[in-house]
């Protein structure tokens, strides 16, 4: 008799969705990568341009309003990627639950098969048992039929 388990359905969907999960949290730690490496980038700049204003103090004040406005940019740019990147954090937080949530749940299928699986063999070996008995009784019978007659 062949083992045929009653949800394989549902473990193939499980595995499915959890693999589907695994790939968005993938494409949300590359987003949540990229925005690091902008906000990085931003802030080099910033710090850059902080220095030049304070250059311009000092060397040239007719230039200073230019600086402060562009270091103005720069630090709305930066906390703009600043508030990005905690939202990414924040979806890239929620996604690992989810795919920890499909794989316990397609872990349970997984059990269940296994714990079905041995019980399918058990039976078997039991059935088997059972008519290598029933043999071992014929065989048992007919010999003692041979010596009284």
């Amino acid at each position: 008799m062949i083992f045929q388990f009653r949800l394989e359905t549902s473990l193939r969907i499980s595995k499915q969705m959890m693999e589907a999960a695994q790939g968005v949290l993938a494409e949300a730690i590359r987003e949540l990568q990229k925005l690091s490496e902008k906000k990085s980038i931003v802030n080099n700049q910033y710090i850059e341009v902080i220095e030049r204003q304070k250059k311009a103090c000092l060397r040239e004040p007719h230039q200073l309003n230019d600086w402060q406005r562009f270091s103005s940019r720069q630090k709305k740019q930066l906390d703009e990627l600043e508030t990005l990147e905690k939202e990414q954090e924040i979806t890239v937080a929620k996604q690992r639950e989810e795919v920890i949530r499909l794989r316990v749940e397609h872990e349970k299928y997984n059990k269940l098969k296994e714990k079905q699986y041995q019980a399918f063999l058990r039976e078997e070996l039991r059935k088997e048992q059972k008519v290598i008995d029933e043999i071992s009784q014929r065989s048992a019978g007919i010999k003692v039929r041979e010596v009284l007659s």
